[in-house]
């Protein structure tokens, strides 16, 4: 979680640190996040707008690491 809009701070973190970590991957599920948001989630990831939610900006990302079978 970042209190940040910029996507470099953000998606762009998150897909250096999977480049790096492929024993990660995004958390698709939906049920860590409110009800009210979940549709607005895309790839594990979500975006607080300030002109949408009448708050600080943030961005939250889940991931989780990759089942060994």
């Amino acid at each position: 979680t970042t209190c940040t809009l910029l996507p470099e701070e953000n998606e762009r973190q998150i897909e250096r640190f999977l480049s790096k970590h492929p024993e990660f991957e995004m958390d698709l599920s939906l049920e860590w996040l409110p009800v009210h948001l979940r549709d607005r989630a895309e790839g594990g990831r979500l975006l607080i707008r300030p002109d949408l939610d009448d708050m600080d900006g943030f961005f939250i990302a889940r991931m989780r690491r990759r089942r060994v079978q």
